[in-house]
């Protein structure tokens, strides 16, 4: 790896990387395939163009890791969000609020595709790092990043700007997703690259 950049350049790259891409890759993914896949590349592009800066030689193949967890993240929350099931109506039933009812939807709809970006991008990470505690908190950091990101967007979207502009509010919804991801990977990606900078001098 590289060490071009303070830790606080870094970070803010990286959640500015992040908070952007998701932006626009969660712009489309209510809707139907070409749309969701080509711009659930967008978040995995950002993130290898600052990765590749600090981890040399980073497999292009990163800029896909994201692709699985943003469509099952956009599957699984609308359906477990607009469709009647057993979910929606235990849901409705104590919080007598469908918008509530579709951000609990998205929040957990984003554990299971924070954890399964998690795994795919710890495959190009583990090389750089051999401490058993920082390739778990990779995947748990991205699991709670997507976690929290689709609870405060989802609060964004379907609370607030929902009933305004919805095309400003889904942007506003991405933003805020990725801000967070970001923020919460990000801490982790600095303690990854700090301990492989150690291990190679």
């Amino acid at each position: 790896m590289k060490n071009q950049q303070t830790d606080s350049d870094f970070w803010m790259q990286w959640v500015l990387a992040n908070a952007t891409s998701f932006c626009v890759g969660l712009l489309y993914f209510p809707f139907i395939f070409p749309f969701n896949f080509f711009t659930s590349l967008v978040p995995g592009l950002a993130q290898w163009l600052i990765l590749r800066k600090q981890i040399s030689r980073l497999s292009r193949w990163w800029i896909l890791t994201n692709v699985v967890g943003i469509i099952i993240y956009g599957f699984m929350g609308g359906k477990l969000a607009f469709n009647s099931g057993s979910f929606s109506n235990f849901c409705y039933y104590y919080t007598h609020s469908s918008n509530m009812c579709a951000v609990f939807s998205y929040s957990i709809s984003g554990f299971f595709g924070g954890f399964i970006t998690g795994v795919q991008q710890w495959f190009f990470l583990k090389r750089y790092v051999s401490l058993s505690y920082l390739q778990t908190s990779w995947i748990l950091a991205n699991t709670l990043g997507w976690t929290l990101g689709g609870f405060i967007g989802s609060i964004t979207l379907f609370k607030t700007l929902f009933t305004v502009y919805f095309v400003i509010g889904l942007l506003a919804y991405g933003f805020l997703f990725g801000m967070l991801n970001g923020a919460i990977t990000g801490v982790f990606l600095i303690k990854i690259i700090k301990h492989n900078n150690r291990s190679i001098t």
